[in-house]
């Protein structure tokens, strides 16, 4: 009796059946989670993309309609703010490229927390064109995917990331 089970151990242990079954359980959540990372990096960049887009749209909005003469002949070589209404023209631009979660598939990653729309007067004794220059500024915040396990471990300063998009255009008016 003795003899039978020590060869009924030895078999099992010299057995490799099911042995894919058990490297597929070890690698799967590897797995999981660098597909995750994947589709979550692929998701933040393309939210990105469109608040960039959002900014050089706004920029071009604005800079073809604003009115050329905002200067008054005056050199106002640092940057004055745009009229209130070309400010909100230029933030609802860039949120409805960036969206608002309810019309996207998955919740937004960035988020637009400051925007600041500008004109600049250049010299005109210079020999450039003495077009103004309309800027739009936004600055963006990505929550990264991972972020709570970094807040978990106590790091709240890797959980989120700040960017400053800026676009210029020449203001050619109506």
């Amino acid at each position: 009796m003795n003899w039978a089970r020590r060869h009924n151990s030895h078999r099992f242990r010299a057995s490799e059946r099911g042995a894919t079954a058990v490297e597929f359980a070890i690698l799967m959540p590897i797995m999981m989670v660098c597909f995750g990372a994947i589709v979550e990096g692929a998701r933040i960049y393309w939210n990105y993309q469109s608040a960039v887009s959002g900014v050089r749209d706004a920029t071009r909005y604005l800079a073809r309609t604003v009115d050329p003469a905002i200067c008054g002949g005056t050199t106002n070589t640092t940057a004055a703010p745009l009229p209130g209404s070309a400010l909100v023209d230029a933030r609802e631009i860039i949120r409805e490229h960036i969206g608002t979660g309810e019309t996207n598939l998955f919740p937004v990653a960035v988020r637009v927390d400051g925007i600041r729309a500008e004109y600049t007067c250049p010299d005109l004794n210079l020999r450039v064109n003495p077009t103004p220059i309309a800027q739009v500024e936004a600055r963006l915040i990505v929550d990264l995917p991972f972020g709570t396990v970094f807040e978990f471990f106590g790091n709240r300063s890797n959980s989120q990331m700040q960017s400053t998009i800026i676009d210029q255009s020449r203001i050619y008016g109506l």
